[in-house]
């Protein structure tokens, strides 16, 4: 299974850390992206995760999405998630 975390801030960051950590989650098996590109830098550099050049790219690649954007971006992103050709379990932390 291939998990896509979109949004690295604080929470995605925090997260994904806790899933690498406890070893449920694999690192090769997670994507990335951010529009803020160094945090995705810094989370392939400290957690060896994979980096997504977009968001499309992201949902694409992963089975589960976890969405950890501000509540402003979700609209767009909800787009972007309709048009997947397959389904997909999407997890969001947006108020």
């Amino acid at each position: 299974m291939k998990l896509a975390v979109i949004g690295c801030g604080k929470m995605g960051s925090a997260l994904l850390g806790g899933g690498v950590k406890s070893g449920e989650v694999a690192p090769a098996s997670i994507i990335v992206f951010d529009a803020y590109r160094p945090a995705v830098d810094q989370l392939v550099e400290a957690r060896g995760v994979i980096a997504a050049a977009s968001a499309e790219e992201a949902v694409k690649v992963g089975d589960v999405v976890l969405v950890c954007v501000k509540p402003a971006d979700i609209a767009s992103l909800g787009a972007l998630l309709q048009g997947t050709a397959e389904p997909k379990l999407v997890v969001s932390i947006a108020a």
